[in-house]
């Protein structure tokens, strides 16, 4: 067992992390999807400044570039704002960052009010290539934790937020 994806390219936060939860000792209840609303070089930086509220487990660019900046058995900080959640395991009045893994997904899924190129849409995909990388990712991440591919345990962040 690895808390590191093989393959991705390693540029760990310090932003991660809680007091209640050991080190190494997170158990996951399934993964989030997220789409970073932004450019995936910006969750880099973020990283190896390790300052912020901030993080992802995983960070997937459109050209299929796979980052990892959290090992999986420790929470990242991704999902923890909770509002009309509506995923089955959502354990009320919990920070799902403390059983959850998060990967991140460049680009936007609405209309900023910075600088873009452009939103998803049925016009404009997801790239190929990141779609490849993140089912390669979230089948490792399942596989390595143990847990069953469902709507239960691959989500959006819209289930809980």
């Amino acid at each position: 067992m690895t808390d590191w994806f093989p393959g991705a390219e390693r540029i760990e936060t310090a932003a991660y992390g809680y007091p209640d939860v050991a080190p190494g000792t997170m158990q996951a209840l399934a993964v989030v999807s997220h789409v970073m609303q932004g450019y995936q070089r910006t969750i880099i930086d973020w990283a190896r400044l390790g300052t912020g509220r901030i993080s992802a487990h995983f960070s997937i660019g459109r050209d299929g570039r796979v980052v990892q900046h959290v090992g999986v058995r420790d929470p990242a900080w991704h999902a923890g704002h909770v509002a009309s959640p509506t995923w089955a395991l959502y354990r009320p009045d919990t920070n799902p960052n403390r059983y959850t893994v998060g990967i991140e997904h460049e680009g936007f899924s609405a209309v900023p009010s910075y600088p873009y190129d452009y939103v998803y849409s049925s016009a404009f995909p997801w790239p190929e290539a990141m779609v490849e990388a993140s089912i390669a990712v979230q089948a490792w991440v399942l596989g390595e934790l143990g847990l069953t591919p469902s709507v239960d345990t691959i989500i959006g962040h819209r289930e809980t937020d």
